[in-house]
């Protein structure tokens, strides 16, 4: 079984630093014009540069408010459940307490 080493051409840097001052004076305005428009981040809510929204997604102080959110969106379900639960067992106590009363009543 005979190995092929792949070997990538190497443009010539004179020719690249020509190409990318050539693309930046094309592009220019669309990349300035990105520095300019604030966008509200999905995940914290701050407000950040279109232009820097992936980076600061990608670091971990939008990361750790985003997983602060879930979680108190997470305990406020928990507690909206247990608040029920508690509701529902308080109306069994009591159902259960006017039972036993007539049953008490009987007796006498």
């Amino acid at each position: 079984m005979e190995f092929v080493k792949i070997v990538k051409k190497r443009v010539d840097p004179d020719i690249k630093k020509a190409y990318n001052k050539s693309y930046y004076k094309k592009h220019r305005d669309e990349h300035l014009s990105k520095h300019k428009i604030k966008v509200t981040c999905e995940n914290c809510g701050k407000s950040v540069c279109k232009q820097n929204l992936k980076a600061h997604q990608s670091r971990s102080r939008c990361k750790n408010k985003n997983k602060d959110d879930t979680m108190s969106d997470t305990s406020s379900d928990t507690t909206d459940s247990n608040e029920d639960e508690v509701t529902i067992n308080i109306d069994k106590l009591v159902n259960d307490l006017i039972a036993i009363k007539k049953a008490l009543n009987k007796f006498k």
